[in-house]
């Protein structure tokens, strides 16, 4: 993401506002998955490998009620 902190920080908040932002959360990290593994993003200049990972434990994390949704998908941000 090409985005600074502040706005990767403000993108999480707006990702997961509303009652059903934990299900679009893991929607749009569905999304995510399957695009860093079609051939579209072979020209990226990311290790997919890495990011695919984390994306991952981001999902498995979600999936746990007791954990923070917020806080799980902003450390995903800041780390890609």
């Amino acid at each position: 993401m090409k985005l600074n902190l502040n706005d990767r920080i403000k993108f999480a908040e707006k990702v997961l506002a509303g009652d059903d932002g934990e299900e679009q959360t893991l929607e749009l990290l569905l999304y995510w998955m399957f695009y860093l593994r079609s051939n579209f993003s072979k020209k990226l200049k990311i290790n997919r490998a890495k990011v695919l990972r984390d994306i991952l434990e981001t999902r498995q994390t979600l999936s746990h009620p007791q954990f923070n949704a917020r806080l799980a998908l902003e450390n995903l941000l800041i780390n890609l």
